[in-house]
């Protein structure tokens, strides 16, 4: 089943309350996984505001993932970590949080990428970006088609990103990813809440005619 998973921006992260705010706009609205990603420098700083994401996301039932930060996610207990190419080694972030974590990898739109963090225990791979992206317009374009046909292959779960929103998720959803990756489509919205839910309505809705479609 295909979920929609939220990352935040980096202007919420310049008011704790605009980030308690927003975040659980977003959890109203149906997110059912959420990526903390804080690039500032301060550890202190940055434990507090996972501290009270953790907090937000366990009411919701929803796990929280860390962009990069191994150790953050295990000194909070955080669900799992997000990996670029030149973070933390997979099987070494694996080693540090335990077989139940979630471990997605950051793979842009080579196979040879996702081959390596499949190889080394990774739990889903992503791809992207898939559109015209306002929070990394300079990131390398993934090719839709290619990527469709990459995700068919793989064996664990995949993640799609990049400048998706209600307009082009049908594209996305095509793809055949289980994860839905939105920053801007949610957290750039005038109405957090409003926004996720009407993604989520419509990946429930995708949701629906599959397992229609499948039904014996």
């Amino acid at each position: 089943m295909v979920k929609l998973y939220a990352i935040n921006s980096a202007a919420m992260l310049d008011s704790e309350q605009r980030f308690e705010r927003k975040l659980l706009q977003a959890l109203d609205g149906g997110i059912q996984l959420f990526q903390l990603r804080d690039k500032r420098p301060d550890f202190q700083t940055r434990l507090a505001t996972a501290q009270r994401a953790l907090t937000l996301c366990t009411q919701a039932q929803v796990p929280l993932i860390i962009n990069d930060d191994v150790e953050l996610a295990r000194q909070i207990g955080a669900s799992g970590v997000h990996l670029g190419q030149g973070d933390t080694a997979v099987a070494q972030s694996r080693a540090r949080l335990g077989e139940a974590a979630l471990i997605g990898v950051s793979c842009h739109d080579q196979r040879s990428l996702a081959a390596a963090a499949i190889a080394q225990g990774a739990s889903y791979v992503a791809f992207g970006r898939l559109f015209e992206s306002r929070t990394k317009p300079t990131a390398p374009a993934a090719d839709l088609d290619y990527v469709t046909q990459h995700i068919r292959s793989l064996s664990i779960q995949s993640c799609v990103i990049g400048g998706i929103n209600a307009g082009n998720l049908p594209m996305a959803l095509s793809t055949g990813a289980e994860l839905i990756a939105v920053i801007d489509g949610i957290f750039g919205a005038t109405d957090v809440r409003q926004a996720a839910q009407q993604l989520r309505q419509q990946i429930d809705q995708h949701n629906q005619i599959r397992t229609k479609a499948i039904a014996p």
